[in-house]
């Protein structure tokens, strides 16, 4: 038997009206379908931006606006390092905040941070977590498309899929068959 849903409680600094219907109205798509999103999150976000996106060419640049882009010194085609983007800035904060809050989600979203946390360390998966919020942010208020959001299962399945491909492509370049058992 499925478990009753849980009923949604008032918290201490919520808003007295209904403020997901009200951002939908004013951005034409609804961001709270996001994981990682809640309503503070996108008015604080909204607060920073504005609802007009033509300020940024593409979602590169907002990402880079946001201090979200990774920050690689490069001479030539010689990668020398890299450096940790020490931003400040309340968009930046926010964005981070949002993919903290995916460590234990279900979503997609949720397992790319804790298969990067493992790999990488959590500073770098909340950083690139971050990234891709702001990059869906900006993709939904450009162009005004809803969210398509995978589960973790499908997200898993992708990444198998991807990493037998790789194994396949380095068997074959040793001149090894991969063999199912």
């Amino acid at each position: 038997m499925a478990k009753p849903s849980k009923k949604k409680t008032k918290r201490k600094n919520e808003y007295s009206f209904d403020s997901a219907s009200y951002l939908k109205d004013i951005t034409g798509v609804d961001l709270t379908e996001v994981d990682g999103f809640s309503e503070n999150t996108i008015i604080n976000i909204l607060a920073e931006t504005g609802i007009d996106m033509s300020h940024w060419k593409n979602a590169k640049h907002f990402t880079s606006w946001a201090g979200l882009a990774p920050r690689r010194k490069i001479s030539g085609d010689k990668l020398l390092g890299h450096f940790k983007n020490m931003n400040n800035s309340r968009i930046h904060q926010a964005f981070k905040l949002a993919a903290w809050g995916l460590n234990n989600s279900k979503c997609h979203l949720g397992a790319l941070y804790r298969n990067l946390s493992l790999r990488k360390g959590s500073g770098i998966a909340v950083q690139a977590v971050a990234r891709k919020l702001a990059t869906i942010f900006y993709n939904m208020m450009k162009y005004k498309t809803p969210y398509r959001g995978k589960t973790a299962e499908e997200y898993q399945e992708q990444n198998r899929k991807r990493k037998l491909k790789a194994l396949e492509r380095q068997a074959r370049k040793m001149g090894l068959k991969l063999e199912k058992i």
